[in-house]
Order: structure tokens, then C-alpha cells, then sequence
């Protein structure tokens, strides 16, 4: 929050946080159990790997008392249109696979969470990594499931200290100086093949000039980019 702050980013309304929706998160689950949605699976990622890697259903009718929760994906995705890679499509077995919603330890996945988050704060459009890619048509899945209108998506190149190997917090990748905001802005509008912009100016004048200049069709094809 402070980051985006000293580089003149802005959210509205009031922040949300995911600690705060663990009850909506298994109210939505409770429900689709009830409505024979979602089931109970105790099966483990072993078992499942000799069974061929992918999830086949094999606890769909066991009715267990418990588990990792599973939705009955009878929707199956199998393609979207992204805003910058254009038709992305998967393997029909990955598309109709019952995914987990709720692991066995508890916790809530991250296809529900965020499908949760953005319906309660009327997204109507993701802008987020490559990696993630593949992974939309799941949710694009869980809206349909769930009755909503889903948001476009738009998928960016990830930024990678090495091939595969993308800069973030699990890989321990530095912090963003705050000190240096009107630098990091006019790396970021580099890395993503957009013009420059004047250092001179403001914070909030070097994103308006962004703005004003930005184009999706200058953003690089890769999937990544070495920096």
C-alpha cells in the first residue's frame, strides 16, 4: 500500500482484505455442497499422479464427510480471448477438470478467492501476469458456475531474473525503492514497450502522460522478459 502510494497509485472505496472474507469464501461453499456442486475428495496429489496427472473425478460420487472440496466443473472452459495474447486455449481434460475450491488443510484456493473478491467489487477487467494464463479458463468455469458476468483478462509479460525464473516474493526478489518512484515508473513504461515519459513533471503528471500515451499494441509478445 505505501509502495503504490509513493509512485501515485490510487485504489477506490475501501480496501478489502482476504482475512476478512473467510465466511463468504465457505458460505459460497457451503452452498454449492448443498446444491450438489461440490464435493468432498481425499485423494492425494501421489494418487493422483499415477492416475495420469490430472484430477479424474474419482471421489465425485463417494459422498465423504470431508476433505479438499472440489467443484463439479461441468462448465469445462476451454478458451477466452485475452486483451493482448489474443485466443489462448487449453486441453480439453484441463478445461473439465473438478478443481480444488477448498484444500484439506483448511485453506481457501485461489481460483474461488479471487473469483469471490473481484464479484464482490464489480471487476470488470484483470490486468495480471503470464503465469496465470492458462489458469483464467478455471475461473472463467466458477463465474459461469456461479452465475455471474466474468471480467475480460489481460495478461502481461512477467519479469524474470532468469529464464522461468520470475522476480517475486517466493523467489526473493528485492523490494521496490520508494525513493526512487519517477525511476521506477519510466522502467516500468519501458518494460512494457510504451513511450517515455518526462521525469521532470510530477508523479501524478508522468501517469497522466502515460495514460494519455499508452498502448496495448507496443506491449511485447513474450511470455516473459530478462531484465
Amino acid at each position: 500500500m505505501r509502495t503504490l502510494e509513493a509512485h501515485g497509485l490510487h485504489w477506490d472505496g475501501k480496501l478489502l482484505y482476504q482475512s476478512d472474507r473467510l465466511s463468504a469464501y465457505q458460505a459460497c461453499i457451503d452452498q454449492l455442497i448443498a446444491n450438489q456442486q461440490a464435493y468432498y475428495c481425499q485423494c492425494s496429489r501421489k494418487q493422483i499422479q499415477a492416475r495420469g496427472g490430472l484430477y479424474d473425478g474419482h471421489c465425485r460420487h463417494a459422498n465423504l464427510p470431508h476433505g479438499a472440496v472440489r467443484i463439479i466443473n461441468h462448465v469445462g472452459i476451454n478458451k477466452f480471448t485475452d486483451l493482448r495474447v489474443g485466443e489462448v486455449q487449453v486441453s480439453d481434460d484441463f478445461a473439465h477438470e473438478d478443481f480444488i475450491i477448498k484444500r484439506s488443510d483448511g485453506l481457501y484456493a485461489y481460483q474461488l478467492a479471487v473469483v469471490l473478491d473481484d464479484i464482490e467489487q464489480g471487476m470488470t477487467e484483470i490486468v495480471r501476469g503470464f503465469d496465470l494464463l492458462e489458469a483464467t479458463c478455471r475461473q472463467l468455469s466458477l463465474y459461469q458456475i456461479l452465475g455471474k458476468t466474468a471480467p475480460k483478462f489481460l495478461h502481461l509479460p512477467l519479469a524474470c531474473a532468469d529464464k522461468g525464473f520470475k522476480l517475486s516474493k517466493q523467489n526473493h526478489a528485492l523490494a521496490i525503492d520508494n525513493n526512487h518512484a519517477k525511476q521506477n515508473i519510466s522502467k516500468a513504461l519501458q518494460f512494457l514497450g510504451q513511450a517515455s515519459v518526462d521525469e521532470s513533471l510530477t508523479i501524478e503528471q508522468m501517469l497522466q502522460q502515460a495514460v494519455s500515451q499508452f498502448k496495448l499494441t507496443t506491449i511485447p509478445s513474450s511470455s516473459e522478459i530478462l531484465i
